[in-house]
C-alpha cells in the first residue's frame, strides 16, 4: 500500500507562514468593517433590519423598504444609508437583532445564498 507523499519541510513552513498571514489579513479586514463571507447575511423578520454588503465589501445594516419586505426582493438602485447597527453574536450560528432583540439562527448546512431565519 502506497503512503501519502510528504511535503518537503520548506514547503510546509511556507504554507504555515501563508496561513498565518491570511489569518492576519482576515482580522484586519473584519476590524475595518469588511464582510469576509464566513456566514450568511442576517435579516430580522420581526423589524426588517437587514445586513447587506456594499461593493467595497463593507457590511451595512438598514431596514428593508416596506414595498419589498413581503417579497424578499433585492433592492433596486441605491441602498438606504447604513444605520451602523450590528447583530450580536450570542453563540455559534445564533444572533440577536440590535433593534428588537429577536434571536436569529443560521443553518450551518444551508448555502451562503440563503438568509438567516428567526429561531422557532
Amino acid at each position: 500500500m502506497a503512503s501519502e507523499p510528504e511535503l518537503p519541510k520548506k514547503a510546509l513552513q511556507d504554507l504555515m507562514q501563508l496561513a498565518s498571514r491570511m489569518a492576519e489579513l482576515h482580522k484586519q479586514l473584519e476590524s475595518k468593517g469588511v464582510f469576509v463571507g464566513e456566514r450568511d447575511l442576517l435579516e430580522c423578520d420581526n423589524c426588517t433590519l437587514m445586513e447587506d454588503v456594499m461593493m467595497d465589501g463593507h457590511l451595512v445594516t438598514y431596514f428593508r423598504p416596506a414595498a419589498l419586505a413581503d417579497f424578499h426582493l433585492p433592492l433596486q438602485g441605491q441602498a438606504p444609508a447604513d444605520l451602523g447597527l450590528h447583530f450580536e453574536k450570542l453563540e455559534e450560528n445564533h444572533f440577536a437583532c440590535p433593534v428588537c432583540g429577536k434571536r436569529i439562527k443560521l443553518d450551518p448546512e444551508a448555502s451562503l445564498d440563503n438568509w438567516g431565519t428567526a429561531d422557532e
